[in-house]
C-alpha cells in the first residue's frame, strides 16, 4: 500500500501547531490501479492540521464506549454499558486530585468515594466540531471503482512500463445550425452529417513515460452536396509524461505533434477536405484527483491544450479553406485549443456517470493568393465553443468497459453547433 502525504511535499504549511494541539487528517493509497482508466480503491492521500475546537481543549471528554463484539459497531446496550461503567469508576475513585481517568478525561480532581457528580464532571457526550465531521469524511476510505475515463478529458500517462490501451471511438456529427459572429445560432445551416473512426492507442514506454497515437478516419453526407469517400485524417502522436510517482492524484505534460496527412487542397470533391495541410505542435498538462463521496467515488479531471501551426499551407484550386478553381497561395493556420474539467461518478462499482465541462477556441486563420489573376485576401475570426458532454459508462472488470454520451456545444460563435453523439469501448493489456 503506497502513501503520499501532502504534510510531506508542503511541510512549512501543514506542520502541527507549537502547543501540539491539532488533528490531523491522513489517508492512503492503495495500490497503483490498471492503467488507462481504471481506478481500484483509490483515495486521496492528504495530511492536514487544524486547531483543535476550543470545547475539545478542556479537560471535560465522554466516556469510552465500548462496542458490539460480533459486529464491532457501537450498539444501544454498548452506550448504556459504557456510561454505568463510567459512573462506577466515578464513585469509587480514590485517585489524587489532577489524575485523570484512563481514555475518558474527567475534570482536574478526582472525585472522592461517595461524593456526587459535579457539573464538570457531566457523563453527556460531546456535539461533534467541524473538525471532526471534517476528519471522519476525509477519513472515508474511497470504494474500489472501475472506469474508462470521460469522452473528451485527457488522461495521465501510463503506470507501468509494457502497458497497453486500446480504445476505438465512433463518433458523428448531427447538423443542428451554427453559432454566428454574435453568438446566435442559425438553424438553417447546411453542413454535412459525419461518422469519424478514432483508434486510440497508448503504450508505456517506461512507468513515467507513454507514446500515444490515434489514427482517424471519417466520411460525410448530406447538405446538399455530393458525399465524400472514406478520408485518412492528420495523424497525432503525443508524449506523456507523469511528473507524480502515483496515478490519482497526478500531474501529467503532452508534448506532440501533428502530422498534415488528411486531404486539403486541390480537392475534386470538396467533401474529402479533411486535412489543415500544416504541421503542428501539441501541448498540453492534465490533472486527476480522486475524493470519496458519500461512500462513492469522485475522479475529477482538470486539463489545458493548444495547437499552434508551426507551417503554412499551400493551396491550389479547391480546397478546405473555401478557395476555387485557379486560386493559388497560402494559409496561415491560426492555433486553436479547449481547457476544461470533468467529473466522474460512481454510482456501482461497474457503473459511472461521467460529464466534460469545456471551452474550445480558435484564431483567425489568414488565406492569401490570386484568383485569376486577381489578389485575394481572406481573414476569419476568432470562434469559441463552451460543450457539455455527460456520459454512461459501464466496466465488465478493471481492464474492459464501454462509454456512451454526447457533445453538445450549448453556446459560441463563429463555429458550427452540431451535435456529437459517440461510444467507445476502452481495454488495457
Amino acid at each position: 500500500m503506497k502513501t503520499v502525504s501532502l504534510s510531506a511535499l508542503l511541510p512549512d504549511f501543514f506542520s502541527p501547531p507549537p502547543d501540539g494541539g491539532s488533528i490531523v487528517f491522513k489517508k492512503p493509497i492503495s495500490d497503483t490501479p490498471r492503467p488507462g482508466r481504471h481506478f481500484r480503491g483509490l483515495v486521496l492521500s492528504a495530511a492536514l492540521s487544524v486547531p483543535v475546537a476550543p470545547s475539545y481543549a478542556a479537560s471535560v471528554a465522554p466516556p469510552a464506549v465500548p462496542s458490539s463484539p460480533e459486529t464491532g459497531q457501537v450498539t444501544p446496550n454498548a452506550i448504556r454499558t459504557g456510561l454505568a461503567n463510567a459512573r462506577q469508576a466515578n464513585s469509587v475513585s480514590t485517585r489524587a486530585p489532577g489524575l485523570q481517568n484512563g481514555p475518558g478525561k474527567f475534570e482536574k480532581g478526582a472525585i472522592k468515594a461517595g461524593e456526587k457528580p459535579g457539573p464538570s464532571a457531566s457523563l453527556t457526550p460531546h456535539r461533534k466540531s467541524f473538525w471532526t465531521r471534517l476528519n471522519d469524511f476525509l477519513n472515508t476510505e474511497t470504494p474500489e471503482q472501475w472506469a474508462t475515463g470521460p469522452l473528451y478529458a485527457l488522461f495521465p500517462a501510463l503506470d507501468e512500463a509494457g502497458q497497453v490501451v486500446f480504445e476505438p471511438y465512433t463518433q458523428f456529427s448531427v447538423p443542428r445550425g451554427s453559432f454566428g459572429p454574435k453568438g446566435h445560432r442559425d438553424p438553417h445551416d447546411p453542413s454535412q452529417a459525419s461518422v469519424q473512426a478514432y483508434w486510440f492507442f497508448n503504450y508505456a514506454i517506461t512507468d513515467h513515460l507513454t507514446v500515444a497515437t490515434y489514427p482517424t478516419w471519417g466520411y460525410s453526407w448530406g447538405g446538399h452536396q455530393k458525399p465524400s469517400s472514406v478520408e485518412f485524417q492528420d495523424l497525432p502522436v503525443d508524449f506523456e509524461y507523469r511528473l507524480t510517482d502515483t496515478y490519482a492524484p497526478s500531474l501529467t505534460a503532452y508534448l506532440g505533434f501533428v502530422a498534415p496527412t488528411g486531404h486539403f487542397s486541390n480537392l475534386r470533391n470538396p467533401a474529402n477536405g479533411v486535412g489543415a495541410g500544416v504541421w503542428s505542435i501539441h501541448y498540453a498538462l492534465e490533472g486527476l484527483m480522486t475524493f470519496p463521496f458519500f461512500k462513492h467515488a469522485l475522479n475529477v479531471y482538470f486539463w489545458g491544450e493548444e495547437w499552434q501551426p508551426v507551417s503554412t499551407a499551400r493551396l491550389h484550386n479547391v480546397s478546405v479553406y473555401g478557395t476555387d478553381h485557379g486560386f493559388r497561395g497560402h494559409a496561415h493556420v491560426g492555433a486553436n485549443g479547449d481547457a476544461g474539467g470533468s467529473f466522474e461518478f460512481g454510482i456501482t462499482r461497474e457503473f459511472l456517470f461521467a460529464i466534460d465541462m469545456y471551452q474550445s477556441w480558435g484564431a483567425s486563420t489568414v488565406t492569401r493568393g490570386h484568383q485569376d489573376g486577381v489578389h485575394q485576401y481572406d481573414r476569419t475570426g476568432w470562434s469559441t465553443s463552451f460543450n457539455l458532454a455527460p456520459a454512461l459508462e459501464y466496466n465488465w472488470n478493471p481492464n474492459w468497459g464501454v462509454i456512451m454520451g454526447v457533445i453538445v456545444p450549448t453556446m459560441g460563435h463563429n463555429t458550427e453547433a452540431a451535435l456529437q453523439p459517440q461510444f467507445a469501448i476502452s481495454s488495457v493489456f
